[in-house]
């Protein structure tokens, strides 16, 4: 199987070689290293130009786009140069983390064990390490209380997919493009749309040191539910925000499959009904997250997801 690695760099100069080096100190040699800079002011140019004249499996990615701003589209564009490559597997890769040794020997073997001419992503845990790679948990999954097993009905309201540890087949690439400017991350849109049409795996192994750092985009907060109450409209738009950011990529994947007859799945009525929430009254609601467990995994949010469906209304949102 051909492996290609999608790695996209901003700024990352602090920690870019101590990444391009772990890389290159994987078990498995037999990889090629796409990497695409999103308009760096720093040495992060320089530092990818002196490791692909080190080693030819690295490439610079030239293209003529405007800096995208976000990993999002940046990780999309590193997507469509991939697909121009004969890869089979394409593992994502941030600027400022470091690999374990075996991570790509290790995910390699897991890909023979499945179909991968099949719309595929798997993903593994992580070590949670600060900006000196000191340990702050072994687990990310643990870190972050996350339901590993949750099913696609909660995957739409909850992003499972850490990018920087997942890999996924050539077909979900193909039919996941283009990324929606709707879609939350794509790491968020990979998982769903694999979890629709595929199959979403996870290998319960921590492959890489997930660093912590005051740059981080996302990062690993410790996971915990905020009970306070709300006091006004705008605090309330603003805490029902990311759950209308869910609601918008669930209408642009269910108008993505309309448009792809590939992309058909016992999933479609789930998607449907998550998609139609904004024009739900609340018995329609009620009916919709007992039937097609949108709620999460334990009692607490559990209770923030029924809030959460119930206070929501769209109109908040196109003011």
């Amino acid at each position: 199987m051909k492996i290609c690695i999608l790695l996209a760099t901003y700024n990352g100069e602090q920690f870019l070689k101590a990444q391009l080096n772990s890389i290159l100190q994987q078990s498995k040699k037999s990889w090629e290293c796409i990497i695409r800079d999103d308009g760096s002011i720093d040495d992060s140019v320089s530092i990818i130009k002196e490791y692909c004249k080190k080693d030819f499996r690295f490439t610079l990615l030239l293209d003529d786009k405007e800096p995208q701003g976000n990993a999002k589209d940046n990780f999309a564009l590193l997507m469509e140069a991939g697909l121009n490559t004969d890869a089979d597997c394409f593992f994502f890769c941030d600027q400022d983390d470091v690999w374990m040794t075996n991570k790509i020997e290790l995910m390699d073997l897991e890909f023979k064990k499945h179909d991968t001419r099949q719309p595929l992503l798997i993903h593994h845990d992580l070590e949670v390490v600060n900006q000196d790679l000191i340990q702050l948990s072994p687990s990310f999954i643990q870190f972050r209380c996350i339901d590993i097993n949750a099913d696609f009905s909660k995957l739409l309201g909850r992003n499972r997919v850490t990018g920087c540890a997942s890999a996924c087949t050539r077909k979900l690439i193909e039919i996941s493009l283009p990324i929606p400017s709707e879609a939350i991350m794509h790491d968020h849109w990979l998982g769903l749309v694999a979890s629709y049409v595929g199959e979403l795996y996870f290998l319960d192994k921590s492959l890489i040191k997930y660093r912590q750092h005051d740059n981080n985009v996302i990062g690993a907060k410790p996971f915990k539910v905020n009970l306070s109450l709300i006091t006004s409209k705008e605090r309330l738009i603003k805490r029902l925000l990311p759950f209308h950011k869910t609601i918008l990529q669930s209408q642009a994947l269910l108008h993505s499959i309309n448009r792809n007859e590939y992309l058909k799945s016992v999933n479609k009525a789930t998607l449907q009904a998550y998609a139609q929430i904004p024009s739900m009254t609340k018995i329609q609601k009620t009916r919709a997250i007992l039937r097609f467990g949108f709620f999460q995994k334990n009692w607490l949010t559990k209770a923030t997801t029924f809030i959460k469906f119930f206070m929501y209304s769209s109109k908040y949102y196109n003011d």
